[in-house]
């Protein structure tokens, strides 16, 4: 199974433009294309984010939407320098 992401957000991290910070912009798409399946992760239990997941990735925390079983829109992805946020 093959995770899909935005379009706009893997043309920005592609074409090294856009929020991506210049030192993360290298090892997110390093981070993104190593990225094949994504389980359930975290759940958040409020009725208001019931469609949100949390998965964390060796240093990368990622909050994303399944869509379907094939495709997740991923919300926001944050670095924490080996602390917790």
């Amino acid at each position: 199974m093959r995770v899909t992401f935005q379009k706009a957000a893997l043309d920005d991290i592609r074409n090294q433009k856009g929020g991506v910070p210049q030192q993360f912009r290298q090892p997110l798409r390093e981070f993104l294309r190593s990225l094949v399946f994504v389980g359930q992760g975290m759940h958040c239990t409020s009725e208001k984010y019931t469609d949100l997941y949390f998965i964390k990735f060796k240093h990368w925390y990622v909050m994303y939407r399944a869509v379907s079983d094939q495709h997740i829109d991923v919300v926001a992805v944050q670095y924490n320098y080996g602390q917790f946020p």
